[in-house]
């Protein structure tokens, strides 16, 4: 905490600020560039995978209202039954692409979600901090790493 004393006058008007809070403290990680790539393409596949819902959707719909306002018949040799069938198979294989879609898209993966696949947490795997020998002498890459400040 900084100790500072300004005075801001506008119009007569006189603000003190008494304290002054310091927000600096950073981490650093430390990763490979290859794994930091495939971390992001998988966000990124993410990302695009939240408008995945619309196409199937679009699809189910359009087959519902084919199949509510169509009275099939006999075309291209194939009978009106036939017709009917391939509709109606079609509808289903759309709601379970739609489904699908949706749960995947419930698997919500925030910003948060991400550093913490970058930070490697949630993992047994080793870390930086984790890798100084049983004296707690740092090791080599712990030292490389060190900031003055």
């Amino acid at each position: 905490m900084i100790r500072s004393k300004i005075n801001y006058t506008q119009r007569s008007a006189t603000v003190e600020v008494s304290k002054t809070h310091t927000n600096t403290a950073q981490d650093v990680i430390v990763i490979t560039e290859d794994k930091l790539n495939i971390l992001l393409m998988q966000h990124l596949e993410h990302i695009d995978s939240r408008r995945a819902w619309q196409t199937p959707l679009a699809l189910l719909i359009t087959i519902i209202l084919v199949l509510t306002t169509t009275d099939f018949q006999l075309s291209f040799g194939i009978p009106a039954a036939y017709w009917f069938a391939v509709f109606f198979l079609s509808a289903i294989i759309c709601s379970v692409w739609l489904c699908q879609t949706l749960y995947k898209m419930s698997k919500h993966m925030s910003i948060e979600d991400l550093l913490a696949k970058i930070k490697n947490e949630g993992n047994n795997k080793p870390s930086v901090n984790d890798s100084s020998d049983e004296s707690g002498i740092p090791t080599q890459l712990e030292r490389s790493i060190t900031f003055d400040t």
